[in-house]
């Protein structure tokens, strides 16, 4: 990976808020993408933080998904979660069909880069089952359109960088063409669990190879260079059971690996905030727990 050895011999691009990160496109190369996992590893290598380390891997956690917007530089956010929760049951935005297509209503909240966003994907509702599940579909739709009301949320006590927002969508007109294919669910809410955790996971490990780097920590680098790869491995095997508990084992490497960093970190600032945004690597703990139990039972029954 020649843009590896470029990118480590640079100082990181020092980036103290998002409207730097998003004005110099931080998360993507100005040539031809690579593969969205290696975009995200060199993601991790150009941040300064964990905050734009976290922020790259999510948009090509998003772009793995739609590969049509992998050469597309605008920032996307995924609104999934509402008022109760991000469960698809607890999704009452609606998708109403009228004549020449459709009108969308509801309220979106804990919206990543949602306050910076140029694009947003949203789950909606269209109906519900026989047995109360809803039919959900996705659709993208630009930021800043007729009837969207954005509202920036508390900044986090971790990564308080990254912005998070509300969305109140009250009766936009949708076409038909702003409606992604297929069940919103299945090929899209489910499948970006893992894609998250993957090219997060991605992006932290390249966060970590550029200081190991820099602090002159071959064994550091070397690691993180390994849990990367690892990552490579896993994304290609799919949505196997057991990628599910490979996926697993990857992230505790990275947690002791960044700690390990943490200890060698002179900068007292930089040292500080390292300790303290470290803590994301458990975002989300809980639903990792969850699949591993799951995959661990497919694998065994």
């Amino acid at each position: 990976m020649k843009e590896l050895s470029d990118i480590l011999r640079k100082p990181a691009f020092h980036c103290p808020d998002i409207q730097i990160w998003k004005s110099q496109r931080l998360f993507t190369q100005p040539s031809r993408p690579l593969s969205t996992l290696k975009e995200a590893f060199l993601a991790g290598c150009r941040a300064d933080r964990m905050a734009w380390a976290f922020c790259g891997g999510y948009q090509w956690a998003i772009r793995s998904l739609l590969p049509e917007l992998t050469e597309n530089t605008d920032v996307l956010a995924l609104c999934i979660s509402e008022s109760g929760g991000g469960h698809p049951r607890k999704i009452l935005s609606s998708l109403e069909p009228v004549e020449g297509g459709y009108v969308l209503s509801g309220k979106k909240t804990f919206i990543t880069c949602g306050t910076e966003a140029d694009r947003l994907l949203i789950a909606a509702r269209t109906g519900e089952q026989a047995d109360g599940k809803p039919d959900l579909k996705m659709l993208i739709l630009p930021a800043r359109g007729e009837g969207f009301s954005v509202s920036a949320m508390p900044a986090l006590p971790i990564v308080p960088e990254l912005p998070h927002a509300s969305v109140v969508m009250d009766r936009i007109t949708v076409s038909e063409k702003d409606v992604l294919p297929g069940d919103g669910y299945l090929q899209y809410i489910r499948p970006f669990r893992m894609h998250e955790d993957l090219h997060v996971q991605a992006a932290l490990a390249g966060l970590i190879a550029r200081k190991g780097f820099e602090l002159e920590q071959q064994e550091i680098l070397e690691e993180s260079l390994s849990c990367f790869y690892a990552l490579q491995g896993i994304k290609l095997m799919g949505e196997e059971p057991s990628n599910a508990l490979a996926l697993s084992a990857v992230e505790p490497r990275l947690r002791e690996l960044a700690t390990r960093t943490i200890n060698l970190i002179s900068n007292s600032e930089e040292k500080s905030n390292w300790q303290r945004d470290v803590q994301i690597m458990e975002v989300a703990g809980k639903a990792r727990a969850i699949r591993r139990k799951k995959a661990w039972d497919q694998l065994v029954s």
